[in-house]
């Protein structure tokens, strides 16, 4: 269930956590505010009001935890972008200025492979697949690399040949890798449940001041929930949504590619 709405596009995600603090919230206020039952609920008022502390304590550090774990899976997926870019722009500079290389298939293969990947591969890979054609082309294209470096009258050129391609497939490997999802429904319970005892906590310690105090309080609470938890569930999608890992290191090295001729 949390890892279909995570995985859902922002709107989805947005409206869920709306619907999950702001109806408690509403209510909360709503009840402790009935004339009915207020000699009741004023019965408990006194509580300090540094008891609401160990709740907001607690929803910071998991928020912290869940927040670093998330972020740290984002940020090394785009860095296995940007090595897959490296590793690529390695590749073509050696064949860019080897001249004997100049009339061999390489160049073309490396182009299809880096359009294929970013056309037929990248929409795929939210869904944690990878395109068949892709690997295809780049089954060719380590097959060809490794047979022109193994036919090359010079060693240098076919060792230089064998670790670039080596280091792309390796980069290649590792970037795909992170399209597997990797959601820890165990701390999204915890993180929402201590945000509804925050909740809770700002009712407690405001039930001598009922009314717009009350209301206040909980308001800018419940913003503040809303806010860090939407920031953590907008980033769980790596690749839909506003913040998502950008495929324009790949896109950069085609357009070099483009702008270098042939």
């Amino acid at each position: 269930m949390i890892e279909h709405i995570l995985y859902s596009g922002d709107v989805i995600i947005c409206m869920v956590i709306l619907g999950i603090f702001i109806p408690p919230a509403i209510f909360l206020v709503w009840i402790t505010n009935l004339p009915s039952l207020q000699k009741f609920f004023k019965s408990f008022a006194g509580v300090n009001g540094s008891f609401y502390s160990p709740a907001t304590t607690m929803f910071a550090f998991t928020a912290a935890f869940l927040g670093a774990s998330i972020w740290g899976n984002f940020i090394s997926n785009t860095e296995s972008v940007k090595k897959e870019r490296q590793a690529l722009f390695a590749y073509i500079e050696i064949i860019e200025h080897t001249p004997s290389l100049a009339d061999s298939e390489l160049r073309p293969l490396v182009k299809d492979y880096i359009v294929s990947t970013l056309e037929d591969e990248w929409p795929l890979l939210v869904n944690q697949q990878i395109s068949e054609k892709t690997s295809a082309i780049f089954d060719e294209l380590y097959s060809k690399t490794v047979q022109v470096a193994m036919t090359s009258k010079s060693p240098i050129i076919g060792g230089l040949l064998t670790r670039a391609i080596e280091s792309l497939q390796q980069a290649r490997l590792q970037r795909v890798g992170f399209r597997w999802r990797n959601v820890e429904p165990l701390r999204w319970v915890f993180l929402l449940s201590i945000g509804f005892l925050a909740q809770l906590s700002i009712v407690a310690t405001h039930l001598d001041k009922p009314g717009r105090p009350m209301a206040l309080a909980m308001g800018i609470n419940t913003l503040l929930l809303i806010v860090v938890v939407g920031l953590i569930a907008l980033s769980a999608n790596p690749y839909v949504g506003v913040v998502n890992v950008s495929p324009e290191p790949l896109k950069y090295t085609l357009e070099l590619l483009n702008s270098s001729g042939h």
